[in-house]
């Protein structure tokens, strides 16, 4: 599982696929069935039902064929007969007879149905036919027959046509599918758009890797899910585009307006006024509309006729819109100017009556209208007026976007009654109350650009800024802005700004290990709650729990329900989120199974409470991020969906992308984790200098899954190395560089040459650095416990990277540490060295067996392809039977190597150890292997002698764990 898609027009389609594949096992196992795929034009079941024909192709007879859209010609059973021809050509196998032109098919249809008999009784068939909607009534009745046929034959019939509510009254495909539901072995599968989760994986399969959030809310909006139309509008763009291109693509444009061609002139022109008015529109308006701007004002007719062309839709309340919006885009971009501007002050005219009782929405679409038409005056008074309608309601996105254009149309306009600071105060409200840390930072920004009276409002911005760049990955923990507010604020000791400022001051000196923060803490706290505005408590709480939880133990957790308390009171979500995080910290550490229990219950209480996705989806990805330590991985799967399934703002979304690259490249994605990583590095400006996130440790587990060595010790030495406590997941950098070292010793001997000055880095690094680091404070039991299990697997690397014969106890020791204490990812890790380092030695096949298959029972249960690989190989190679290795060894897909050594000791061998060399990393016996070369025992011996003397190893085993490890000869 994975939060991408193999193909980029399969991407969140899972549980359909699911469904076809289902109809395809059934008829394996005798239960003929078919199933019908109906979706919107676009929506992605040619390529579905395509991958289905492909997965299966091994295993049953697949015919696929597609109706065409002919208008003047009928052929009958026309994709019947595409599909059985293109599969004679592909098999060579023997049709029946196909009908000739103007020919009856009644005859037809009983031989074709008869053969499927025949060839059913071999094999198990998939017949798939797309497109069935231009299928004519002849294909139609065949299938119906081929239904009715006997249940027990192994045939399966996949079908895909468009949405029935799409197609025209009368339509032959509306009765044939209402006489086929009524027979038991038919069911249909709803083909809905995707979400923008899965838009956003669609995007990343055609991009090469992850988009910009911002790009795809911008893709999102304009298709719709519709993975079609974002293919064409995606496919043309770089990996690093912020937005869509002012012109769209002219495929797409072709694309969406290809049954507009179709319409009558007077149709199009009112379609395309239509698309002016940017909503939907009942009759009457576009009546009064149409007739004000010189066209027809019967406009009821021309409606009809749209909807019958598939153009526009009718909504339950009446009103007229496009079936997707792309159409009305396109349209509305044709509009000449000086036609536009005249249109939009006609819309605003017609629309103004309707705003007494047409809410929010009526209003926005006048001040829209006018703005639109450039009517500075009318647009200023409107947007204001729809901004206080849209907060009267609620809709803070739309407040912020209508006080957004109010700012920019305050300059235009003569003599207005609002200061611009008061815009902009009305704009940072806005914006944070709606999650958006970009906009608000803007706003920030703009207002301590000018001159403010207030001397507490601006320590207030400087302290909100500090915190805006932080999340939007501009700054770590910056203190230039909380010493300014503690500076201007320092006038009013009982104020709640001056606590708001010495509490975030002590925040970002602890983050830089300032013991000052301590002090700073415990006197945020004092003038918090001698202020009478409570809003700076709940950073005061969290800045002493922080402290007292980096130096001192962490505070009894009574604290944080007060903190809590106060930030739903102020509607404060990023102190709510702060509270959360640190109450976890003080009760236990991100590896703990325990810290998600906290997370998970503030995560609940955040969103009940209605706030924006930006801090709900980030506590997710927190809440991720642990899961994934502790194994529960198809939880945090689970929980980066939901992070990712809408924008959860720069801090969200590099949490949650750090974390699924450290998921995708444990499962073996390694294009997945290598484009989620560097999504992450894209994001935030510092990277390593974020100590609150993983970047290091995630950026040494990649780069080692990738088999660049170096680059994994120099990304791990990086956080090893960095100033202030420790970043997060430390805890695995020195293990990991270790491990990365051990791997360079290991390609040194694979390649015949000595590793002295590997193993004297590795030497010199245990020296400077002997204890693995951890994350400050005291450290609880279970913490300290798996702080010893990460030690011993910093120490048992050392062995290995020494080649001691002897460290079989030891890895079996780590896995058995790390077991124990929840960190099941380094437990099957050292379970497979455990089975490695005991197989080789002659006498610890038991020992090694048993560790092989308990290795290979962990790392099944993480779906940890790449060890299961390393461990179905060597299983093969000792000849132990998994039920999990399938055949022969893949062999050329071992680890590169990440030494660069040029020479190899299996360059010099012959033809014939060549050979030999294939079937021993296979495991065969002596005696196979003279069997299938047509040699003597004898001379296999002799051959195997010379092998373990050109390449130094002692044993069979040995020598073809050296061949997976840097791939076959020749």
């Amino acid at each position: 599982m994975s939060l991408g898609a193999e193909h980029p027009a399969l991407a969140g389609r899972d549980v359909e696929l699911a469904q076809l594949l289902a109809v395809v096992d059934d008829a394996a196992a005798g239960r003929s069935a078919m199933r019908l795929l109906v979706g919107a034009p676009g929506i992605g079941k040619t390529a579905l039902l395509s991958e289905v024909c492909r997965l299966t192709a091994s295993r049953a007879e697949v015919m696929l064929g597609a109706g065409l859209p002919l208008t003047s010609l009928s052929v009958p059973l026309l994709p019947i007969a595409a599909a059985v021809r293109s599969w004679a050509r592909a098999t060579g196998g023997t049709i029946p007879e196909l009908p000739r032109p103007a020919e009856g098919t009644d005859h037809v249809v009983v031989e074709f149905d008869a053969w499927l008999d025949r060839l059913c009784a071999r094999r198990p068939v998939l017949l798939a036919v797309d497109d069935l909607h231009w299928a004519d009534q002849s294909t139609l009745d065949l299938l119906t027959y081929v239904l009715a046929g006997p249940p027990e034959r192994r045939l399966a019939v996949l079908l895909a046509a468009r949405d029935p509510t799409l197609l025209k009254d009368g339509h032959p495909l509306h009765r044939w599918l209402a006489d086929s539901a009524r027979m038991p072995r038919f069911s249909q599968t709803p083909l809905g758009p995707l979400d923008r989760l899965g838009t956003a994986n669609q995007m990343a399969g055609i991009l090469g890797g992850p988009a910009r959030e911002s790009l795809v809310d911008d893709v999102y909006s304009h298709t719709r899910g519709n993975a079609y139309l974002t293919r064409l509008i995606v496919e043309l763009l770089p990996l690093d585009a912020h937005r869509l291109p002012a012109e769209l693509p002219a495929t797409l444009r072709e694309a969406v307006l290809q049954p507009w061609h179709d319409m009558t002139p007077a149709a199009r022109e009112l379609t395309r006024l239509l698309a002016v008015g940017a909503a939907p529109l009942p009759a009457a308006v576009l009546t009064t509309v149409s007739g004000a701007v010189g066209l027809p004002a019967d406009v009821v007719p021309l409606l009809h006729e749209a909807v019958a062309a598939g153009v526009l839709g009718i909504h339950p309340n009446g009103a007229y819109w496009f079936r997707h919006p792309l159409q009305a885009e396109v349209l509305e971009s044709g509009v000449l100017p000086e036609e536009r501007r005249a249109w939009h002050t006609a819309f605003a005219t017609a629309l103004e009556p309707r705003t007494t009782t047409g809410g929010v929405r009526a209003v926005a679409a006048v001040a829209d209208h006018h703005f639109r038409a450039g009517n500075d005056e009318l647009a200023y008074r409107w947007a204001l007026r729809a901004a206080r309608a849209a907060e009267d309601a609620h809709g803070t996105a739309e407040m912020l976007r209508l006080l957004r254009r109010a700012v920019v149309l305050h300059r235009r306009v003569h003599d207005p009654p609002e200061s611009r600071v008061e815009l902009l105060q009305q704009v940072r409200r806005a914006a944070e109350r709606a999650g958006r840390q970009e906009e608000e930072l803007t706003a920030v920004d703009q207002l301590l650009t000018e001159p403010l009276d207030d001397p507490l409002e601006a320590a207030a911005l400087h302290v909100r800024r500090m915190n805006l760049r932080h999340s939007t990955g501009r700054k770590f923990a910056g203190l230039d802005d909380v010493r300014e507010a503690v500076r201007l604020a320092s006038a009013w000791p009982h104020s709640w700004q001056y606590a708001y400022a010495l509490a975030e001051l002590a925040h970002a000196e602890i983050w830089h290990d300032d013991r000052a923060g301590e002090a700073h803490a415990e006197a945020a706290v004092e003038a918090a709650r001698s202020a009478t505005d409570r809003r700076a408590l709940p950073y005061a709480l969290a800045a002493w729990s922080m402290a007292r939880t980096m130096w001192d133990g962490p505070p009894a957790p009574d604290w944080a329900d007060e903190a809590i308390d106060a930030a739903v009171a102020a509607q404060d979500w990023w102190a709510f989120c702060h509270v959360a995080l640190w109450e976890a910290n003080a009760l236990a550490a991100g590896s703990d199974p325990g810290y998600t229990v906290p997370l998970r219950a503030r995560r609940r209480q955040l969103a009940a409470r209605g706030a924006p996705h930006t801090y709900v989806g980030f506590l997710c990805a927190a809440e991720a991020s642990s899961l994934l330590t502790v194994g529960r991985w198809q939880e945090c799967l689970e929980n980066l969906r939901v992070a990712l399934g809408s924008s959860p703002g720069p801090m969200g979304e590099v949490t949650a992308r750090l974390t699924a690259a450290l998921l995708a490249a444990r499962q073996g994605r390694l294009p997945e984790a290598q484009g989620h990583l560097h999504r992450a590095e894209e994001l935030y400006e510092e990277r390593s200098g974020f100590l609150a996130f993983e970047f290091d440790a995630a950026r040494a587990e990649v780069t080692l899954a990738a088999g660049d060595l170096e680059g994994a010790v120099a990304a791990a030495l990086t956080g090893v190395g960095a100033p202030g406590p420790p970043p997060t997941r430390a805890e695995w950098l020195l293990p990991l560089a270790a491990r990365a070292l051990a791997d360079l010793a290991q390609d040194h001997r694979d390649q015949g040459t000595a590793p002295s000055e590997t193993l004297e880095r590795l030497r010199e690094l245990r020296r400077v650095h002997p204890v693995v680091l951890h994350d400050g404070g005291s450290v609880p039991r279970w913490y300290g416990d798996q702080l010893a299990a990460l030690q011993a697997l910093y120490d048992v690397e050392w062995l290995r990277a020494q080649a001691d014969p002897g460290v079989g106890p030891a890895w079996a020791e780590v896995a058995d540490r790390c077991a124990a204490v929840s960190l099941p990812w380094d437990a099957a890790y050292a379970a497979c060295r455990a089975a490695e380092a005991y197989l080789t030695d002659r006498r610890g096949r038991t020992r090694g067996t048993a560790w092989l298959r308990r290795a290979h029972e962990m790392a099944s249960s993480l779906q940890a392809e790449p060890l299961l690989t390393e461990l179905e190989d060597l299983a093969r190679t000792a000849r132990i039977n998994l039920s999990a290795v399938p055949g022969p060894s893949p062999g050329t897909e071992g680890r590169p190597a990440g030494g660069g050594h040029a020479s190899s000791p299996l360059s010099g061998i012959t033809a014939r150890e060549r050979e030999v060399l294939d079937l021993v990393v296979a495991g065969r016996t002596y005696g196979e292997i003279a069997r299938a070369l047509s040699i003597s025992e004898k001379t296999v011996s002799v051959h195997i002698s010379h092998l373990l003397q050109k390449t130094g190893t002692a044993s069979r085993l040995e020598l073809a764990r050296l061949v997976q490890r840097t791939g076959r000869p020749g």
